[in-house]
């Protein structure tokens, strides 16, 4: 299901406050407008107990994950937090950003699927009768010089199962909602934005993209079989 707001909006031209040329519109200097941008993001939308019911929880598991680090583990961490895949290779070569970047991902890998996304995708799998990956399986794809996991993936089938809040299912938010609540700086249309890009990277490599929502999964028994219903003749 494609965000129905998301095709109106010219995504080239548009300024955003996330853009400093926002701020200099505006009439700041380049040196005021980033303070500005920080004092802007920090004040309305960064991560609090007020915005995000799960914040304490949040931290705690941060903490706890942190206590649990060895000393040594908690040096090395400190040495590549915060660096861009380009500023690894700058720092320690090809070979070890690679090797730091895979390690993010694997930690990334095992948390970012749901339950219910996997429940979907056993039923997918069932009617496929060939091994598909997901969940704890999920593949990394490098596609226009960018790494991407899909949350489901068969042959050339790409599957995501969008969460409602954290994709801003747009039947439920509008394009000015701020509904991710650990990145509530995002606007729903910012969000669609986002997952558009990462369909059309793998459509131009050549992959069939489709979308299953949360919220239609929930109120239909019928979406595995009908998803695999409009996979089955375009499965290579």
């Amino acid at each position: 299901m494609q965000a129905k707001n998301a095709g109106k909006v010219n995504y080239e031209n548009r300024v955003l406050p996330s853009n400093i040329t926002w701020w200099t519109s505006k009439g700041y200097n380049e040196f005021d407008a980033i303070k500005e941008q920080q004092k802007f993001y920090k004040e309305k939308y960064s991560v609090t107990r007020k915005n995000c019911p799960s914040y304490d929880n949040m931290m705690k598991n941060r903490q706890n994950t942190w206590a649990s680090k060895s000393s040594e583990e908690r040096a090395e961490i400190n040495k590549t937090r915060g660096k861009t895949f380009d500023e690894l290779v700058q720092k320690f070569g090809i070979k070890k950003a690679l090797s730091i970047i895979d390690k993010r991902n694997a930690a990334f890998k095992t948390k970012n699927w749901s339950k219910i996304s996997k429940q979907c995708f056993i039923k997918i799998e069932k009617l496929i009768a060939d091994k598909c990956y997901y969940a704890e399986n999920e593949k990394l794809f490098y596609v226009n010089k960018k790494r991407y996991y899909a949350d489901f993936s068969y042959k050339n089938i790409i599957i995501e199962f969008n969460g409602d809040i954290f994709h801003a299912n747009p039947d439920i938010y509008t394009a000015t909602d701020h509904p991710n609540p650990y990145a509530p700086h995002l606007t729903a249309q910012d969000i669609w934005l986002n997952d558009m890009k990462r369909k059309t990277a793998f459509e131009s490599a050549g992959f069939s993209y489709y979308v299953i929502w949360e919220n239609d999964y929930n109120n239909s028994k019928h979406i595995a079989t009908e998803m695999y219903e409009k996979i089955k003749t375009k499965i290579i």
